[in-house]
């Protein structure tokens, strides 16, 4: 277990095997400052709930695990402002998500999320937002409700449309929707004049909105 620290405060915490994480919970009780927490590469098909019992956590990294769903104590840590949860094996998003209301940066690349709660509106500090890589076929439509919204990645999935409120984004700059299904895109994309950056290659687009979207998009367009 590697540790960044004070004389008297652990701050950085990066756990990369079991036995780290039975160490790290038997001293939780000594960790109530810590800020970012990072557990990587574990052979773990869940975390415990008191791994989490962190009321300043500010960022939390789980990557390459085999879990399945996460505790529900992670929707308690009201100072996080950044979470990923990247190349695990998750199937959903729930609705717990939505008490996350410091949150700025969402990262769920590559698991096997098939669904994603409407509570994610309730992020409303939320700037970036990566749901690529998984097994969505559609998106609610409260994620039109994220007025703060800048990135949102959702590529490879299985998805065949988008929100038709999409337009309501106004500030987001960058839209990844590539290697869909995606037969249409919704025409309300015009009014995102902040937007720079959109990628929707790979999808069977229409020959009208193919048209439509080089019209408007050929210079943003990766």
């Amino acid at each position: 277990m590697k540790k960044q620290s004070s004389k008297t405060t652990v701050r950085d915490v990066t756990i990369l095997d079991n036995a780290d994480l039975s160490r790290f919970i038997q001293s939780i009780s000594q960790m109530k400052q810590l800020g970012r927490l990072s557990i990587v590469g574990l052979d773990v098909s869940s975390l415990p709930g008191e791994a989490f019992d962190l009321p300043n956590l500010e960022y939390l990294l789980i990557e390459q695990t085999s879990i399945r769903d996460l505790p529900e104590e992670i929707w308690k840590l009201h100072n996080l402002r950044f979470l990923a949860l990247k190349s695990n094996r998750l199937v959903e998003l729930p609705s717990g998500v939505g008490q996350l209301e410091s949150l700025r940066e969402l990262d769920l690349f590559d698991n096997q999320i098939a669904s994603l709660s409407p509570s994610i509106s309730r992020c409303n500090e939320l700037t970036s937002l990566c749901l690529a890589s998984n097994r969505l076929n559609e998106l609610p439509a409260t994620i039109c409700d994220i007025a703060s919204l800048e990135r949102l990645f959702v590529n490879c999935n299985l998805l065949s449309s988008l929100p038709s409120c999409i337009g309501k984004n106004k500030r987001l700059r960058e839209l990844h929707c590539n290697n869909n299904r995606l037969q249409e895109l919704p025409r309300e994309l015009i009014k995102l004049r902040q937007l720079e950056v959109i990628s929707y290659h790979s999808n069977p687009l229409s020959t009208e909105c193919q048209s439509w979207l080089s019209e408007h998009f050929e210079a943003q367009t990766l």
